[in-house]
């Protein structure tokens, strides 16, 4: 089977995107060729912008599990699926994140979280979304010369605490 998706978010910082992705288990590594299916069989709507051709190798960075992510989460290093940072069609600079989702990417879901649909709308990867965004909210306190800590809650989601520097504050 071939569920490619795309998701809607997109990301532009690579390096946060390193961080977040090494929090999950996860590497980053720039090459164009991302593990599927490995060809479109027609059961799923092709997302908009990626063309037959293009599915699999169209990638700038690809996630791939860590070998301790794989055996702590048991899942298959020759089997499961990775995901592929492509340069989104019409805003220079961002990334949007592909994969296939059957079977639940063969267990890469398990380390970036299961894709989320609503009212239409697609998620992917919300836990790697999570911690991307926890690290460019690091970067910003960080530049600001305030301090930040994460707390990680009983549902699994994270709440962030910031100690504002105090010479920014008096300015």
């Amino acid at each position: 089977m071939s569920h490619i998706t795309l998701g809607t978010t997109t990301v532009r910082d690579i390096e946060c995107v390193r961080a977040a992705a090494e929090r999950l288990g996860l590497r980053l590594e720039k090459r164009s060729n991302y593990r599927w299916y490995g060809r479109y069989v027609g059961d799923t709507p092709l997302p908009a912008g990626l063309r037959v051709q293009d599915m699999g190798r169209n990638a700038e960075y690809v996630l791939t599990p860590t070998e301790e992510a794989c055996k702590k989460h048991k899942i298959d290093p020759n089997q499961v699926y990775e995901i592929g940072l492509i340069p989104h069609p019409e805003r220079p600079g961002e990334y949007l994140l592909a994969y296939d989702y059957w079977r639940g990417g063969f267990g890469i879901e398990k380390l970036v979280g299961e894709r989320v649909v609503e009212n239409g709308n697609e998620t992917v990867a919300p836990l790697l979304l999570m911690h991307y965004q926890m690290q460019q909210d690091a970067m910003i306190a960080q530049a600001l010369g305030d301090q930040i800590q994460f707390e990680e809650q009983p549902d699994g989601s994270w709440v962030s605490i910031t100690i504002p520097n105090p010479d920014r504050l008096r300015s």
